[in-house]
This record gives C-alpha cells, structure tokens and sequence, in this order.
C-alpha cells in the first residue's frame, strides 16, 4: 500500500501552526488515519528537515482507527512528538498551503 508521505509531513506542519512542537495524537485528531496500520508507521519515519520525531520509550499510548469492516483497530506505541527545527522552513510550508 502506497501512503503519501508529502500528505503526512503537511499534515504535521499544519498541526505544528505556530507551535514548537505537537504530538503524533494531537496531529492525528486533526488529520485522522485514512490508511490504518500503513500510514501510523509511515508517520513514525517521517523525514523532514523542518521537524524531528522524538519518541518517548517510557511512556506508550493507544492509537485508534476504524478498519474497513469497522472494526476499532488499535496500535500502542512509544508517546511521538513532533519538535519544530527550524521555523523558516516549516513557514515556507504553511505559506504554500495558503496559496
């Protein structure tokens, strides 16, 4: 299955806003799993040069989304968050998605 990473990196620089950093829960009520399993991992190796994925080992939370039979579907993973490195970078982003 083919995820759309470019989908996913805009979806964390608009969840960043103006913010220094966001988690992956938070980005993922604004922009909910469309792929399931496929797309949570794909958010997990995000690259991007103008945020950093750090996880938190010590601590885990439960990501859920429905399947295609609609059935709950749940992963725990480590807490993920999304650290802004550079705010020129994650501007240009929001700039173009205005356009």
């Amino acid at each position: 299955m083919y995820v759309d990473s470019a989908r996913l990196t805009a979806a964390v620089h608009q969840a960043l806003g103006s913010r220094t950093q966001v988690s992956l829960a938070e980005t993922l009520r604004e922009h909910p799993l469309e792929q399931g399993l496929a797309e949570l991992v794909a958010y997990l190796a995000l690259p991007d040069d103008g945020f950093t994925t750090v996880f938190d080992d010590q601590r885990q939370e439960e990501i859920a989304w429905p399947s295609e039979e609609a059935v709950q579907q749940v992963a725990t993973v480590p807490v993920v968050t999304f650290a802004r490195t550079s705010p020129g970078i994650a501007w240009a982003s929001s700039s173009k998605e205005g356009r």
